[in-house]
């Protein structure tokens, strides 16, 4: 799952000099490696903006943004700093999404729901 903003802020990254020093991507090789990523995910549009649910890194709540539109679940992230921390997002009108690890979604996909059942 995707929304626009964050299409846009990937492509930043991916033309970052830190990245471009070490992956050198042409212009028209970033643009098809954005499209490839659009088609392969679903992509809301992005239309919800004003959100401060990470007040570490306010870039972030594209992130929440996105989850809440899509009525995700789960955002899986290694983000230690700004997005674990704060495990649940709740938002009125919305569900809560849970904020989770890749270790602890991976946990979560793999253990029976009722382990004590035969």
């Amino acid at each position: 799952m995707t929304s626009e903003p964050l299409l846009d802020e990937l492509g930043e990254v991916l033309r970052s000099p830190r990245l471009q020093r070490y992956a050198p991507l042409s212009e028209a090789t970033l643009e098809r490696l954005i499209a490839t990523v659009r088609r392969a995910a679903s992509v809301v549009p992005g239309h919800y903006t004003g959100l401060d649910k990470v007040p570490t890194d306010h870039k972030d709540n594209i992130v929440v943004a996105c989850a809440l539109e899509a009525e995700v679940d789960f955002v899986v992230t290694d983000d230690r700093r700004d997005l674990l921390p704060l495990k649940v997002i709740l938002c009125a009108g919305y569900r809560p999404v849970q904020i989770v690890s890749p270790t602890a979604f991976l946990r979560l996909l793999t253990t029976p729901p009722y382990p004590d059942r035969p």
